[in-house]
C-alpha cells in the first residue's frame, strides 16, 4: 500500500487539477440544465419595469415604486405624506423636509403617531437610504395591508436620490 508521502508532487498536482476540472464541467452542465441557472455574464438583477428601473429581488406586484421625478412632483403638490423608514439616528442626521419618522425596525414604537396624524386616504411615499434598502418597501406593504392605507408609494433610490436632486431636507429629531 502506498502512502501519501510516497507520491511525487507532480502526480498530486495532476490529480488535484483533474478533480477541479471535473468539478467545473459538472457545475457548467448543472447550470445549463437548471431552470434557475445563473447568468454567465452581465448584471444579474434583470427585472426591469416599464420606466427602466431595476426591480429589487424582494419586489412584489402590489408594490408601487416611483422615481425621483414623481416623488418631487408629489412633494411639491403639498398633499403627500413622506414617511422615513430609516433608524431614528439616520432621520436625525437628515431627512426629507416635513417627513414623518416610522422606522421599519421600530414600527410598534412609532405607528400610533402615524395613525393619529395621517388619514387613510392620504397619498404616502415611504423611503429609506438608497436603492438597495428594502425597509421602505416592507413598510409600505405593512401600511397597505395591516393599517389600511390606500395610496402607498416607495421612492426608488430613497434619500440618496433626494439628496442628488438637491431637494429640501432638514435635520433633527422629531418631537415626541
Amino acid at each position: 500500500m502506498r502512502r501519501i508521502r510516497d507520491y511525487h508532487p507532480k502526480h498530486l498536482l495532476r490529480q488535484s487539477l483533474a478533480i477541479i476540472a471535473i468539478g467545473i464541467v459538472v457545475g457548467v452542465f448543472v447550470n445549463l440544465i437548471s431552470p434557475k441557472s445563473i447568468a454567465w455574464v452581465g448584471v444579474w438583477k434583470v427585472a426591469y419595469d416599464s420606466t427602466g428601473m431595476v426591480k429589487p429581488d424582494y419586489f412584489e406586484e402590489q408594490d408601487t415604486l416611483i422615481m425621483i421625478d414623481e416623488a418631487i412632483a408629489m412633494y411639491q403638490s403639498n398633499n403627500t405624506v413622506f414617511i422615513d423608514a430609516r433608524f431614528p439616528e439616520d432621520y436625525e442626521m437628515g431627512h426629507i423636509k416635513g417627513a414623518l419618522l416610522l422606522p421599519f425596525e421600530e414600527y410598534d414604537d412609532y405607528i400610533d403617531e402615524i395613525r393619529s396624524e395621517v388619514p387613510k386616504d392620504a397619498p404616502i411615499v415611504t423611503y429609506c437610504s438608497e436603492e438597495d434598502c428594502d425597509a421602505s418597501l416592507y413598510l409600505a406593504r405593512i401600511l397597505r395591508e395591516d393599517e389600511g392605507y390606500k395610496e402607498i408609494y416607495t421612492l426608488y433610490g430613497g434619500y440618496e436620490k433626494w439628496l442628488e436632486a438637491q431637494m429640501p431636507i432638514e435635520k433633527g429629531y422629531p418631537q415626541r
